[in-house]
């Protein structure tokens, strides 16, 4: 009865570890791989002017506000630091509270992931008609990219692959 269990628990363990592995790779592969330029482009930017100086607080809640759907299928408790490149090094917090996104400015050592949006690339996605077709493009020329800091479970767990398929990150 012993060797019975123990052969069990060792077949669960090996299995276990096999589906890690593959949705592991899956993961690395389909996630985290550079994409390609795309071919043709549609008219999504519509001209908008950001003001000299530091991008504020108010236009990344503004732009939140205006967007809500480019945060869907994210968890309470997301969190997403988000770094203006090319600029006056600004740096916001953007949290999953309550099915709504919270804004505010600085760093966190809890984030999830780091998104980073070179100045050029968020004064179009500011002005874009469609956010998450101006997001998969900007991600796809380069002007958009994010690092992973959280595991893999964890970034499961608080949907952020189904909101990189939905934003054409994947």
């Amino acid at each position: 009865m012993v060797h019975v269990r123990k052969r069990t628990i060792i077949i669960i363990a090996l299995a276990a570890v096999i589906v890690s592995v593959v949705i592991y790779f899956y993961l690395e592969k389909s996630i985290l791989a550079p994409k390609t330029a795309p071919t043709t482009t549609a008219p999504i930017f519509q001209p908008v002017t950001v003001p000299l100086g530091p991008v504020a607080e108010s236009t990344i809640e503004e732009w939140v506000n205006k967007n809500p759907f480019f945060f869907k299928g994210l968890e309470k408790g997301a969190i997403i630091e988000l770094h203006i490149a090319k600029s006056a090094g600004e740096v916001f917090v953007l949290e999953m509270v309550d099915n709504t996104v919270s804004v505010r400015a600085g760093t966190t050592t809890n984030k999830d992931i780091e998104l980073w949006i070179d100045r050029d690339g968020f004064t179009l996605l500011l002005g874009s008609t469609d956010a998450r077709a101006a997001a998969k493009q900007l991600y796809q020329t380069g002007s958009i990219t994010y690092k992973k800091i959280a595991s893999i479970l964890t970034l499961y767990r608080k949907g952020y692959f189904g909101w990189a398929k939905n934003n054409g990150f994947v």
